[in-house]
């Protein structure tokens, strides 16, 4: 038993700090009607973190490497959320959802269109998807861990500017930190499901309660099915969120009585 434990607690950790943000910015994103947004920035953190892996992959493993990725996914991601942010204070927010869906395909499709003369790249489309949260390393967590916490309180002292004007920013950095450590699944899971969950709650700080119980409870499920069963941590996790989710959103006939 310890020695489960000792292989899923880097995975939980990383996971916390990871709800730790995603969990208010899903909020706000539901309530700025841009669903998909999240999903969007992802993929093009993925495909610049993808084509470094293309161009260098013999350097994979390097410090150069990691660098170059994580410099490639950041820029894409900063790149996409500069034109939502441009969308959102031009257009109305059914057209900027467009706008989302059109990059996403572009974006995925692209990454497709490359692969189909790259056989070798194949399994890493694969953890850009589904991720590889049970093998994440112990440098990964901390630096997750230290910007969530920098966020965290920053998000506390500062809430109207990091929901507000610099929202879009926040989002796209910590949707590329997920994206290459959890994946796109779990990274558009940990946005939307909660804030779809929570969606009947009146009150905020319920709202960020009732989602963190929720999802601590999926990813705590998820990591130890995963373990036992062998199977893949992001869509475990995916589902994990998702069930517990499901049954508080099935609670809302008693949240909309109580005034939660």
């Amino acid at each position: 038993m310890l020695t489960e434990l000792t292989i899923i607690l880097p995975a939980f950790i990383a996971g916390v700090a990871i709800l730790a943000i995603h969990v208010p910015l899903g909020i706000e994103m539901l309530r700025r009607e841009i669903i998909f947004l999240d999903l969007a920035i992802a993929q093009l953190a993925a495909m610049g973190a993808f084509f470094i892996t293309l161009m260098f992959h013999e350097k994979e493993g390097t410090l150069a490497f990691l660098l170059m990725s994580q410099g490639a996914a950041l820029f894409f991601a900063f790149l996409g959320a500069l034109f939502f942010m441009y969308a959102g204070k031009r257009y109305k927010a059914y057209l900027v959802e467009g706008f989302v869906g059109c990059v996403f395909v572009l974006s995925a499709t692209l990454v497709l269109l490359i692969m189909s003369h790259s056989a070798a790249t194949g399994e890493h489309l694969t953890d850009l998807l589904a991720g590889q949260l049970l093998f994440i390393s112990w440098p990964q967590v901390w630096i997750l861990a230290v910007m969530a916490a920098i966020t965290a309180v920053l998000m506390y002292r500062f809430p109207k500017a990091i929901l507000g004007k610099y929202y879009y920013f926040v989002l796209a950095l910590f949707v590329m930190m997920t994206v290459q450590v959890a994946g796109i699944y779990f990274s558009f899971t940990t946005l939307i499901f909660p804030a779809v969950g929570v969606f009947f709650v009146k009150k905020y700080k319920n709202k960020l309660l009732l989602s963190y119980a929720g999802c601590l409870l999926g990813l705590i499920g998820a990591l130890l099915a995963a373990l036992w069963f062998d199977l893949s941590a992001g869509p475990a996790i995916v589902w994990g969120i998702a069930v517990c989710m499901f049954v508080i959103f099935c609670m809302k006939s008693y949240f909309i009585r109580k005034n939660v």
